[in-house]
This record gives structure tokens, C-alpha cells and sequence, in this order.
């Protein structure tokens, strides 16, 4: 009797095991996937392209219908896009990125059945990295570099007013009176009434690293900041790179430290395979 039970216990088991199986949700995959090396125009084109482009840009993922596209992407892109990572939180391990230049750049184009969604395509683009591109990671902690964002010396320049100006007025007339070169990059940030806490946030997205607050500023505040990307040319007139604009024009300072952060390390990764 007691091994009649067992084996009506073992068969129920491979039943329930069977029955979740068949109930668990497929991995979203596109019905179809092209990836090509990405063309450029000439080998200067292309040069340019890196070098302004940073070590691991944030580039778009394109939804029309059911289409999904990414143009003149590198690998650690698309791991940054489909797992919303930045790019301090992406490493290779030793010899990955001998298989997987980092001036290799792709172009995607994918089809998928039923509606597209940006959350829908990040789970695709997840399952075609690890088949297309045999991605395989782990996630450890590690000490990553940071800023922290602290008041220089004279004080902080933020405005505590609540009427929705971002700067003192002298501020935006040396803005608009400065007359860059047709051409020249620059970025400006005009934002009222913001807590510390949220401009260390806004400041980690062009910083290229986490920023965090320790001012010691409590409030909200309001400011403009105008400055130059790092890896633009510079004009005799052109504003100051972003740390000397954060401390001539907010009176703050980038100091550098690290802190933990999980980390998604790339164990191995292949050239993608054929369409």
C-alpha cells in the first residue's frame, strides 16, 4: 500500500510539473531578426562617429507597428538598452571584447507578432542577444567611480525663488548674448524649483557616472547650467566643460569617490550569427 501511494505521489508530482511547465509564459522572441554591420558613408564618417559617440551610448530603440529597429549600435549598447542598465554598471570579462570590437557597430532590424511594446521589445532583444549573440553575464558588486556632488568654495549660486525662473537674469543674458560658432555643441539646462537630490540625478545623466548629493542643501532650488561635452572641439567662446560649468555657474563641485553597485560582467559573447 505505502509504495502504491508513492507512486501515485511521484505520478501527480510529474503531472503538477508538466501542467506549470505548459502554464508558464514564452520568452517574447522577434518572428524575425536582421543584424548587419552598420554602413557608413566613408571610413572618416565612421571614425567621427566613435569618437563622438562615448564608450557605451544610450541609443534608441525604435518601435513602428510591429517593427523594432536600432541603428549603428556597439554590443554593450544593446545590453545597456535591453537591460536599462548604464554604462558604469557594464564590464567585460578578460578577452570579451577581442571577439566583439568596440568599433564594431551593428544595424537591427526585427519583426514581432501582436503589439510592440518598449517593455515587449526589451525582453526580445533580451532573447536575441543570448541566441544570436550566445551572451552569456553574471551580476557581482563592485566598486564603481562616482561624484559627489558637494558646495565649492564661496558658496552655493542656485536660486531659492518660486516663480519659475531657472537663473538671475544676468545669468541668461550672458547665455543668449554669446555668440558660438554655427555648429559648435553645447548643452544648457534650465530647471526650476528642484531639490538637490533630483539635480544630482539630472547631472548623473551627462556626467557619464553616478552623481549623488552631499551638500547638505535641504529646499528646492532653481538654475541654468551651460556647458560643452566632453570630446566636442571648443571655441575661444565656447562655455566650460561640465565640472567647471557645475562649479563656476552653480557653485558646486564634482568630487570623486566610489561606492558598490551591481554589476552585469559579460562572460562571453560571439559575433551574431547569420540572419
Amino acid at each position: 500500500m505505502r509504495s502504491v501511494s508513492q507512486a501515485v505521489l511521484i505520478a501527480l508530482t510529474i503531472v503538477v510539473a508538466g501542467m506549470a511547465r505548459a502554464q508558464a509564459p514564452a520568452t517574447p522572441r522577434f518572428e524575425v531578426a536582421s543584424i548587419k554591420p552598420a554602413t557608413f558613408p566613408s571610413d572618416e564618417y565612421k571614425a567621427g562617429f566613435l569618437a563622438g559617440g562615448g564608450n557605451c551610448p544610450n541609443v534608441p530603440l525604435t518601435i513602428s507597428d510591429n517593427r523594432v529597429s536600432m541603428q549603428m549600435v556597439r554590443l554593450c549598447s544593446l545590453i545597456r538598452v535591453a537591460y536599462q542598465l548604464q554604462d558604469y554598471r557594464i564590464a567585460f570579462a578578460n578577452g570579451v571584447k577581442a571577439i566583439v570590437k568596440d568599433d564594431e557597430l551593428f544595424d537591427i532590424q526585427a519583426t514581432a507578432t501582436g503589439e510592440v511594446t518598449q517593455d515587449r521589445a526589451r525582453e526580445m532583444l533580451k532573447a536575441l542577444l543570448a541566441e544570436r549573440f550566445q551572451l552569456k553575464f553574471h551580476m557581482e558588486p563592485r566598486e564603481v567611480p562616482i561624484y559627489a556632488l558637494t558646495v565649492a568654495k564661496g558658496g552655493p549660486k542656485l536660486l531659492t525663488v518660486d516663480d519659475g525662473n531657472c537663473a538671475p537674469a544676468e545669468l541668461i543674458k550672458r547665455i543668449e548674448k554669446s555668440s558660438l560658432p554655427r555648429g559648435a555643441r553645447t548643452t544648457s539646462s534650465c530647471k526650476a524649483n528642484q531639490s538637490l537630490d533630483r539635480i544630482a540625478t539630472l547631472l548623473t545623466r551627462e556626467a557619464g557616472r553616478p552623481v549623488i548629493d552631499r551638500t547638505g542643501l535641504t529646499g528646492q532650488y532653481s538654475y541654468t547650467l551651460s556647458w560643452t561635452p566632453d570630446g566636442v572641439s571648443m571655441e575661444a567662446n565656447s562655455p566650460p566643460l561640465l565640472s567647471t560649468a557645475i562649479q563656476e555657474q552653480l557653485g558646486l563641485k564634482f568630487e570623486a569617490i566610489k561606492a558598490p553597485f551591481d554589476v552585469l560582467v559579460v562572460d562571453s559573447a560571439a559575433q551574431p550569427g547569420a540572419n
